[in-house]
């Protein structure tokens, strides 16, 4: 910072910090240090070296010296060559410097009145060439104005940048800021109309169901018939007496260490079904019987198969079938538990399993065979090296499915090979016009056995309908999932009023794809589930099975494969995600809850399209559902989510190709078909060849 005043008195008493002279003194602008005339500009010239830009103040000519670029140098040769340059103006020395590189001579100045003289004469010449600098300062006044001036105008200009980029800057932010805000605006303004639209598609579904109900309670009023209290009911409520005056397995025509191991697993007491099927089948009768879902079946004709088996040991002895794979393991299950003490051998073909390892099982010879009609059709087929023409029993397991699916090729596969001298036995949960054909046309007249007269499902259990929009189903379906298996916070918080179950959950769906859908976005909303349909690998399917059962997992979604056979004590809810086409589908669905005098309930989704299908299933079961309500505020809560969840989930599904194997696998089959059709039939080719070969004629002759 240079000083506010420079005098002579700024020097008095003071040396040259150089060669401690007292004589021609000057003192720096820049540090304020002292130096005589001959070192001067030296220092002033180490100054320029620094910072590009010195002033000095001489107080010998009482001037201020600009050493700017373009001076400094030609004043300090100047002064080595002892020219007296001193007290020239600065733009003086300039055209000095300019002057030199010209090359010409410079004129001996004898005197500085001569020397300014020629400098001006030098400047008239040059003056279209250099640009004019201001004169040098004569007094410290007039510098220090100046410097102030300068130094002002640099700070306004400085200011003025400073205020500008500030003003510049908070204009972007709030271009950015207005820009985010419309953004916003506009995706709110989309999601308000979205839910406009479905609030009145709610409104209209709610019109239409109103007027259901208004149907359904006409129908009420006008006392639809029921089934009363007739020979049927009269007939199994006397069953159910008897069973229940013989109320242990001692009666019973078995061996000793069969009840001993029915006490053991905890049966004391026989069900209908058990007390009156196992003394027809060691009599050696066949055996036809229709029973509710959960009563028993399985160990009516496990315990009389293994008790014939204990007599003789040996193998094959006995075939099962089953239509789901996942029931023909549960069987395996539970004839390994009953058949412990006599070393059962057993062995489960279903399909998804490696064929090799399941031939090695059957050369084995094992004791009883667990299958599904498919895989040991293809077995059969492929010459496996097993037999079964010595079997006594063949067990038709969900016979009504067996009889009336698409197995008719594979049963006749396997009838084809087994012994006529056989026992028959045929158990299903509803008896269909199927059943009753084959009792007529059976050589042996069977048993008939029908403790489910009215074919009902238990009578435990609670059975509701849920009146809901069709394009909202996926909403009402998690609320009921969030009210019975959400977290315990969100029950405090809420305080609803729906009590909450510890036990397992089943959905049923109609498709695979909707089952893959439904499980992947209840995974989404933090509710752990598992699946299970045809489209799965056999070990998937056991793998989800096995969590379900062990309780790790909490909700099931299944299509109509996991309808039949199945017993989950665990399970006390089930949902129905679609009406069921036929009404018998429903009574097994419903029947995977409420089983061996447990309770339960279910709950059926019904649309605005779906009424017919419920009083045909109503009429079937002889019996009026009764109407589950939910608040329908904390549905529309979900409306929004459950929509964005599944097109995310859909897209996922497209992404990874779901289902595409299984429409090859359809196509390569009815290829084969077709081929297999043309090789029976070679005759319709024929024809064909020769108008072939009559057209080459024709125009070979044209020709």
């Amino acid at each position: 910072m240079f000083p506010t005043t420079v005098t002579n008195n700024t020097i008095v008493g003071r040396r040259c910090h150089e060669c401690d002279s007292e004589e021609n003194l000057g003192i720096c602008l820049t540090c304020q240090s002292v130096a005589c005339n001959h070192l001067h500009h030296d220092h002033l010239y180490s100054h320029f070296i620094l910072t590009q830009h010195v002033y000095a103040w001489d107080f010998k000519e009482n001037t201020v010296l600009n050493l700017s670029p373009g001076t400094c140098f030609d004043r300090h040769t100047a002064y080595k060559k002892n020219t007296k340059l001193a007290a020239l103006p600065c733009e003086r020395v300039m055209l000095h410097k300019r002057k030199s590189c010209t090359n010409q001579e410079e004129p001996n100045c004898e005197s500085e009145l001569e020397q300014s003289i020629v400098c001006n004469k030098k400047l008239q010449q040059l003056e279209g060439l250099v640009h004019q600098t201001p004169a040098p300062f004569t007094t410290i006044d007039e510098y220090y104005m100046k410097y102030v001036q300068q130094q002002t105008a640099t700070e306004m200009r400085l200011h003025q940048e400073v205020v500008q980029e500030k003003n510049q800057a908070e204009y972007e932010f709030e271009d950015e800021k207005s820009m985010k805000i419309q953004v916003l605006e506009e995706k709110n303004h989309i999601l308000e109309e979205k839910i406009q639209l479905l609030t009145k598609e709610k409104q209209e579904t709610d019109n239409d169901l109103m007027k259901v109900q208004e149907e359904l309670e006409n129908q009420k009023r006008m006392n639809v018939p029921r089934i009363e209290m007739s020979d049927t009911e009269a007939a199994e409520t006397q069953l159910q007496k008897d069973v229940v005056e013989s109320s242990t397995f001692d009666p019973l025509p078995l061996k000793k260490w069969l009840k001993d191991q029915c006490r053991l697993l905890g049966f004391e007491h026989p069900t209908p079904v058990q007390q009156a099927c196992i003394p027809r089948i060691l009599e050696g009768q066949d055996i036809l019987a229709c029973a509710k879902t959960g009563s028993g079946k399985t160990a009516a004709f496990a315990l009389p198969i293994l008790d014939v088996l204990s007599d003789d040991v040996y193998g094959i002895f006995a075939l099962i079938l089953t239509p789901t794979r996942e029931l023909a393991y549960q069987i395996a299950d539970q004839f390994r538990v009953f058949g412990k003490p006599l070393g059962l051998k057993d062995c489960v073909i279903t399909g998804g399993m490696d064929m090799m390892i399941q031939n090695s099982a059957l050369t084995e010879s094992p004791h009883i065979v667990i299958a599904t009609p498919g895989r040991l059709a293809d077995h059969i087929e492929s010459g496996t090296e097993f037999s079964l023409n010595k079997i006594k029993f063949l067990v038709l397991d969900e016979a009504d499915r067996l009889l009336e699916d698409n197995f008719g090729k594979q049963l006749q596969t396997i009838f084809s090979i087994l012994p006529k001298q056989r026992q028959t036995l045929l158990f299903s949960a509803t008896i269909t016009d199927t059943i009753k054909q084959v009792q007529s046309i059976s050589e042996r007249k069977p048993f008939l056995f029908d403790g489910n007269l009215l074919h009902q499902p238990a009578d435990k259990l609670d059975q509701y309908y849920l009146l809901v929009p069709s394009n909202v189903k996926d909403a009402y379906l998690f609320h009921l999932l969030s009210l019975y298996h959400g977290n315990k916070d969100d029950d405090e918080e809420g305080g609803s009023a729906e009590k909450k179950r510890s036990g397992s959950t089943i959905v049923f769906t109609s498709t695979c794809r909707d089952c893959q859908i439904l499980s992947m976005m209840c995974r989404k909303f933090q509710m752990p589930s598992v699946e299970i349909h045809s489209l799965m690998k056999q070990r998937q399917r056991l793998a989800s099975l096995a969590k379900f059962k062990s309780l790790q997992v909490g909700i099931l979604f299944a299509t109509d494969v996991a309808s039949r056979g199945l017993d989950i004590p665990s399970v006390d809810l089930i949902i129905n995600h679609n009406v069921p086409f036929v009404p018998k589908e429903y009574v097994h669905r419903v029947g995977r809850t409420a089983r061996a005098g447990r309770s339960g309930t279910s709950i059926t989704l019904v649309t605005q399209y779906d009424v017919k299908l419920m009083h045909k299933i109503e009429d079937r079961i002889s019996k009026q559902l009764t109407e589950y309500r939910v608040k329908e505020k904390e549905v529309l809560k979900l409306l929004v989510e459950v929509s964005m969840t599944r097109s995310q989930v859909e897209i996922q599904l497209d992404e990874e190709d779901f289902g595409e194997a299984e429409k090859i696998n359809k196509l390569k089959h009815r290829i084969l078909e077709q081929e297999i059709l043309a090789e029976n039939n070679p005759t319709e080719k024929k024809p064909k060849k020769n108008k072939r070969k009559n057209k080459q004629k024709r125009l070979n002759s044209e020709k």
